[in-house]
């Protein structure tokens, strides 16, 4: 999964450590709850820039939106084709 994710065009670092983060922390349930704060934490950036990378995953088609909680949290799923180990 990590080398698809590297290898992805228009993507930059962020944006591939924030999309492997998600499609980790799905855990086969399709779907990641998971505040940008924490992804904020665990990448030491800010939280405008995880904002940044996740609204830029979406627009490429690589996340969706599954529902969102309290108009701020958002439950996210990766569209990417991976498969099963």
């Amino acid at each position: 999964m990590y080398e698809y994710v590297a290898g992805m065009k228009g993507l930059n670092t962020t944006d591939r450590l924030v999309l492997s983060k998600i499609v980790f922390l799905d855990n086969g349930q399709n779907h990641c709850y998971a505040h940008n704060r924490r992804f904020a934490s665990y990448l030491n950036v800010t939280r405008a820039t995880i904002s940044k990378s996740i609204n830029k995953l979406i627009r490429l088609k690589h996340v969706e939106i599954v529902r969102y909680i309290n108009g701020e949290e958002r439950v996210l799923k990766h569209c990417l084709p991976l498969k099963e180990s």
